[in-house]
């Protein structure tokens, strides 16, 4: 602990959102220790920007910005990362943002839409995904083709490619330079809610699944809850992986290209759930077998230095996220859900927000934290 440096940064995106950055750069073989109070709670909290919940917040490649995405008020917003300053606004989508990523060069950032969370016959549909320029705020790019909400985008490491995952049940590579669709990758008969491309580039990483029965029921059983492993280049599927019990929404290659992570879409924060449905597997790629398991759902992701593992939330039991050793599973530190007052007719009740992002800053030295206030509002709204 004494080898730990530790920072502390927040940043706060609403009244129901905060992103908290709680650092944890560590010196080799040191434990990690975040900058947080006793009981786990962020020691400096300030609330500004989105006007309601967001979806997905992400770091710049170069560890200079944070581009976060609305939930309500349908904007991506871009904000310094050393300060929490909101710098621009990228506004141009009629339906919530899901998903937003980085351009390899830090120079562009990528946000895909769709599925309103009070969404009827009537609304306006934006299945799209839209290229921004950071500089000017311009969108540069549009993405058609999809015919349900994009959960999930992603660039290529060389910066040619843009890949989404729709409710449509595909998940579609795009040319980045004319926006075109090159191909569909692999065939899916559930929804594709989570998206990643290997360090390399030659690899390509989905999570698919669908409950047979409405609501997070422990006797629902899952269609197609998988993991599913491509060959980037031709789109061949090269092998899957079958754990969980709920769809997977989270998943992540570690950066020494050894291992995935796999985890569950975060379900409603009061569903009662068994012990196997809050776990998220570290798979060998290599062999496909599992090397260990973790508490917790998605959203997940490994550190830089592929020594630490973030978790998010605990099922009905609390909401916030865990932070792990790689090499020996441990448990370092639980840092807890933003709480917020729900006001009924009779009463006020204290609830926490549902985990939206959970990563590690490029240069290891923080985590982003976001924390959605709507008590029903897990990964598969919309």
């Amino acid at each position: 602990m004494k080898n730990t440096k530790k920072l502390l940064t927040t940043l706060a995106l609403s009244a129901s959102i905060i992103i908290i950055a709680i650092g944890v750069a560590c010196k080799q073989n040191a434990s990690v220790k975040s900058q947080v109070s006793e009981n786990g709670e962020p020691r400096l909290v300030v609330q500004l920007g989105h006007s309601g919940g967001i979806s997905s917040a992400v770091y710049s490649p170069d560890g200079r910005f944070i581009v976060s995405g609305g939930i309500d008020d349908k904007v991506a917003i871009l904000w310094k990362a050393s300060t929490g300053r909101e710098i621009r606004r990228f506004i141009g989508h009629t339906n919530q943002i899901n998903s937003v990523a980085f351009s390899p060069d830090s120079k562009f950032v990528l946000t895909g839409s769709g599925g309103d969370f009070f969404e009827d016959e009537k609304s306006e549909k934006d299945f799209t995904a839209r290229l921004w320029d950071i500089s000017s705020g311009k969108e540069v790019k549009k993405f058609e083709g999809h015919t349900g909400k994009i959960n999930a985008v992603a660039f290529s490491p060389d910066g040619k490619y843009v890949l989404t995952g729709s409710n449509d049940k595909t998940a579609r590579l795009w040319n980045l330079e004319n926006g075109n669709e090159i191909r569909k990758v692999g065939e899916h008969k559930t929804p594709v809610f989570a998206v990643a491309y290997s360090k390399e580039g030659n690899r390509i990483l989905i999570g698919t699944g669908e409950l047979t029965k409405s609501g997070y029921d422990v006797a629902n059983e899952c269609d197609e809850c998988l993991a599913k492993l491509f060959d980037s280049t031709i789109g061949k599927l090269i092998k899957h992986f079958s754990k969980q019990t709920l769809p997977i929404g989270s998943v992540a290659f570690s950066p020494d290209g050894q291992s995935i992570l796999t985890a569950s879409v975060t379900p409603d924060i009061d569903v009662e759930l068994s012990d196997n449905e809050e776990k998220v597997f570290q798979w060998d790629i290599s062999s496909g077998n599992v090397i260990r398991q973790y508490d917790g759902f998605g959203p997940v992701s490994f550190s830089p230095n592929s020594k630490f593992i973030i978790t998010s939330g605990n099922g009905n039991k609390k909401a916030g996220s865990q932070i792990w050793n790689v090499s020996s599973g441990e448990k370092i530190t639980y840092i807890s859900g933003s709480k917020y007052k729900v006001r009924t007719d009779s009463n006020e009740m204290e609830e926490y927000g549902v985990v939206q992002v959970a990563t590690f800053s490029p240069n290891n030295s923080n985590i982003l934290i976001g924390f959605d206030a709507l008590k029903n509002a897990g990964n598969m709204g919309g």
